[in-house]
């Protein structure tokens, strides 16, 4: 089922997106670090610089870490159907009842 939607991904059917679970509240302790508990103008204006940042930085590593997920998924998958092919095909070579009569 998931090669099925990335594939409709691939072919702009539908957008598969991974979210962080939590990420507002991450990226609020995140703030919370970065950001002077200085009060002035100077000290306003880099904290809404390094919010900024922030920002761009979560932003980025969302769409790593959605590629890095949705990489893991497809070769689980992957790996989940080969391993399922090779025991169908040991089947029809390798057939585990062979009946007595057959043998005599």
């Amino acid at each position: 089922m998931y090669l099925r939607m990335m594939k409709a991904e691939q072919e702009g059917y539908v957008n598969v997106d991974v979210t962080l679970e939590g990420e507002d509240k991450f990226t609020r302790r995140l703030y919370e670090y970065m950001t002077s508990e200085n009060v002035s103008d100077m000290a306003e204006s880099w904290n809404k610089e390094r919010k900024e940042v922030v920002d761009m930085a979560m932003g980025k590593f969302k769409l790593m870490f959605q590629k890095a997920i949705k990489d893991e998924l497809r070769t689980a998958c992957e790996d989940a159907i080969a391993a399922e092919c090779r025991k169908s095909y040991l089947k029809v070579i390798f057939p585990r009842s062979i009946s007595k009569k057959n043998m005599s």
